[in-house]
């Protein structure tokens, strides 16, 4: 059967009598999650740096070099993709990105977020594992339990609520199983004013040798629930397929 096309147009109508077509049903010909903040696809110049979705740019930190279908970011201290999204005590959101290390060592880095040495918090590079750490939460379960792999394309997403006494982190590394830590309890200590959620480790003061390959990347300004994140996951496997890019 002939699938229709739709395009998207650019304003909202607000009347609950229409007819919604859940984002979930629709296949994007393009690098765009609907229901997205901003997306960007990378490619072999800064200009990639400028989003799919709504334009909204990514500043580079430190060493960036790019490449037909991808950049490369050094995860060593001050390097990383710096958004507009700051951090409040009670952040909600999601970061996700398509990512290969193209070199791998044990040290930490941070991967996705804010994480300095007080504030912030995120996904980490820890002893070629992934694991997350949000300042001033206790209860936590830091590590996932997933090994890093050098030269492998993942989908890689961080999910976080902080907005009930309970906080939950959900983090979905490909087609691994859900990383659920929902035991936080405390006070968020959200990245000082200046400060943006980031690709890379633009904010920790330590860093590694590790070098990190970013195809795509997108943030949410919401915390995406299990179900979401795999059908962002899936989605993804699709656009990289028709960019010759095979993620796990």
């Amino acid at each position: 059967m002939t699938q229709p096309i739709f395009t998207i147009l650019p304003f909202a109508v607000s009347n609950d009598a229409l007819p919604r077509i859940p984002a979930s049903d629709i296949s994007l010909m393009g690098p765009v999650e609907l229901e997205a903040y901003e997306t960007w696809a990378f490619g072999n110049s800064a200009a990639s740096l400028t989003g799919a979705k709504s334009g909204r740019m990514l500043t580079p930190q430190g060493s960036v070099s790019y490449f037909n279908d991808y950049l490369r970011v050094p995860l060593s201290s001050a390097n990383g993709l710096v958004s507009d999204v700051p951090e409040i005590a009670s952040q909600t959101d999601t970061m996700a990105m398509v990512m290969r290390f193209s070199t791998l060592t044990g040290s930490t880095s941070a991967l996705l977020g804010t994480i300095n040495g007080g504030t912030g918090g995120g996904l980490l590079l820890s002893a070629s594992a992934f694991s997350h750490n949000q300042r001033g939460l206790t209860g936590v379960t830091q590590a996932t339990g997933i090994s890093a792999v050098e030269g492998e394309w993942r989908f890689v997403a961080i999910s976080r609520d902080f907005s009930a006494a309970t906080k939950t982190v959900r983090i979905l590394i490909g087609g691994e199983s859900l990383f659920t830590d929902d035991g936080g309890t405390g006070s968020y200590v959200p990245a000082p004013s200046g400060r943006f959620l980031s690709f890379g480790n633009a904010y920790l003061t330590s860093g590694s040798t590790a070098v990190m390959d970013i195809a795509e990347s997108a943030i949410w300004r919401k915390a995406l629930s299990g179900d979401e994140l795999t059908t962002a996951y899936q989605r993804a496997k699709i656009r990289m397929a028709a960019r010759g890019i095979t993620i796990v």
